[in-house]
């Protein structure tokens, strides 16, 4: 039984080495490989859309009622009043911390920074919504401004002095 196995596997050794070939070409053969990779972090962020003019509205809306206790606060330290603009002006930067370890100077010129950005985006939008010039609203709003003020707060009047109501 041993025997045919042998001659088979004999057989086969000889029969394997003229199965192979050669094959001639003129030239080497190149591949050229060309690749775009495009590298996706998927655990990144994606980009907030553009707001809409509703968003951006509704937004600056929730700054300003947000902001009106610091805002009222630092008119009533006498430290902020109203601009002949329609936005808020320092009257008086006084030096120190807060509790929470931000420079009171900073502090100040920050929440100004933000109500006076959500009062022009409001103006703003009150004005396209009107077709009355920005500078018209602004105006309405620094009389309208004046006009709520309480006893003690500082106004700027339209040749930019100051004085107390």
């Amino acid at each position: 039984m041993n025997r045919p196995l042998l001659l088979a596997a004999g057989a086969l050794t000889l029969l394997l080495p003229a199965c192979s070939f050669n094959v001639d070409v003129p030239k080497p053969v190149t591949i050229d490989v060309n690749m775009k990779v495009d590298v996706t972090n998927h655990n990144a962020p994606t980009p907030p859309a553009p707001a809409t003019a509703a968003q951006t509205q509704a937004a600056a809306a929730e700054s300003h009622t947000n902001l009106e206790g610091q805002v009222q606060t630092l008119k009533n330290s006498r430290l902020i009043g109203e601009a002949n603009d329609g936005t808020l002006a320092v009257r008086e930067l006084p030096a120190g911390k807060l509790p929470t370890g931000e420079d009171y100077p900073t502090y100040v010129k920050r929440i100004i920074d933000e109500e006076n950005r959500a009062r022009k985006t409001l103006n703003a939008q009150d004005s396209l919504s009107k077709g009355v010039p920005l500078q018209t609203i602004d105006t309405e709003a620094a009389n309208r401004l004046r006009e709520v003020a309480y006893p003690g707060e500082w106004l700027q009047n339209t040749d930019g002095t100051w004085k107390q109501k």
